[in-house]
C-alpha cells in the first residue's frame, strides 16, 4: 500500500504498536483473570466494573492489531511474541480485591505513559492515524485508572 509512509517508518511504528499490543494483550488477560477471581466486600460493583474493562480493551487489542496491518506492518500474535514485547509485570496468584485495583490502576497509567512517548514517534514520522488511535486509548485508559483509583478512595 501507497499511504504516504515510508518503510522504515512503518518498520519503526509497528515495533511501537506491537509493543502497545502486547501490553493491551497482558492487561486484558490480568483484567479477566481479576474479574473470574474477584472476591471481597465490593465484589458486585468490582466484578462489574472489570467486565466492562476487559470488553473495552478486547475491542482495542482488534484495532491495534489491525492498525498495524494497515499501514503495512505485521501484527504480532503469540504468546511468545507478546511477552518479549510486553512492558506490563504479569501477575502470579490471586492478590486481594484491593490490590486487583490498585494494581490494574498502576497498569493502566503505566501504559499512559509509555502511549505519550509513541503518539510522538508517530507524529514524527507523519503518521496521523497511528497518533489519533493512540490519543483515543490514552483516553480508554485513563479513564479505567480513574475509574480504578476512585474505587480505592474511602
Amino acid at each position: 500500500m501507497d499511504i504516504g509512509l515510508k518503510e522504515e517508518n512503518v518498520k519503526a511504528i509497528g515495533v511501537a504498536l506491537n509493543g502497545y499490543l502486547a501490553d493491551l494483550y497482558v492487561l486484558v488477560t490480568k483484567t479477566k483473570n481479576y474479574h473470574w477471581n474477584m472476591k471481597g466486600k465490593h465484589f458486585y460493583s468490582y466484578h462489574k466494573m472489570l467486565q466492562g474493562q476487559y470488553e473495552a480493551l478486547d475491542e482495542a487489542v482488534d484495532e491495534v492489531a489491525e492498525r498495524i496491518v494497515m499501514i503495512g506492518g505485521v501484527a504480532k500474535g503469540t504468546l511468545k511474541e507478546f511477552i518479549e514485547s510486553k512492558t506490563l509485570k504479569e501477575e502470579q496468584g490471586v492478590p486481594s480485591e484491593h490490590e486487583m485495583i490498585k494494581k490494574l490502576a498502576d497498569d493502566n497509567e503505566q501504559i499512559v505513559t509509555g502511549l505519550r512517548k509513541k503518539i510522538s514517534l508517530c507524529q514524527e514520522n507523519h503518521d496521523e492515524g497511528s497518533a489519533d488511535l493512540l490519543i483515543k486509548m490514552i483516553q480508554v485508559h485513563e479513564k479505567a485508572a480513574w475509574m480504578l483509583r476512585s474505587s480505592l478512595e474511602k
